[in-house]
């Protein structure tokens, strides 16, 4: 039987499937690239001073922003559709009907400008100590799929906001 040899830790890539390494922007960006998605990365300012890294990528009826803050791994996201404050009622009932019903990703909502509501979609996952290339990848696909699934779902729902053409693969 014939062995086969084993890489030593110098000669193994941190892009080998079961290696666990830092989430990176540039790591995200393979993903992203892989699935044929397009994103742009920026620095935001924050208040305290310093900057952000942000991979930005969306849909038509999403904009979606990833960054990594604390050794926390964000997918944060909004929907293009806007509804007027007089709703509260009802985007409360559904905001919170979807939270109790779906593991992911959990929606909110808020106000944005005079008298228009924007409902949001959050994933979060600890990366202190990094992700393999399958595991950053499963989180980043199937927290897109949900958002859109969850954003689909909102469509359902208040179909008067819906202002834009549905022209990406997620569409049923």
């Amino acid at each position: 039987m014939s062995q086969q040899s084993v890489p030593n830790e110098q000669e193994r890539s941190p892009e080998t499937v079961g290696d666990i390494a830092e989430v990176t922007f540039e790591r995200i960006g393979e993903i992203l690239e892989a699935e044929n998605l397009i994103y742009r990365h920026e620095e935001q300012n924050i208040p305290d001073g310093s900057t952000l890294q942000v991979v930005r990528t969306g849909f038509s009826n999403a904009a979606i922003a990833i960054s990594v803050r604390q050794n926390t791994l964000i997918v944060d996201s909004l929907w293009r559709g806007q509804l007027s404050t007089s709703q509260a009622v009802d985007v409360l009932a559904v905001v919170n009907s979807w939270n109790q019903a779906q593991f992911a990703p959990t929606l909110r909502f808020f106000e944005q400008g005079e008298e228009l509501l924007a409902i949001s979609a959050v994933r979060e996952a600890d990366v202190s100590t990094g992700m393999t290339r399958n595991q950053l990848g499963a989180f980043l696909l199937s927290t897109l799929d949900a958002v859109l699934e969850s954003f689909q779902s909102l469509e359902k729902q208040f179909p008067d906001s819906v202002t834009w053409e549905n022209n990406h693969a997620h569409d049923k």
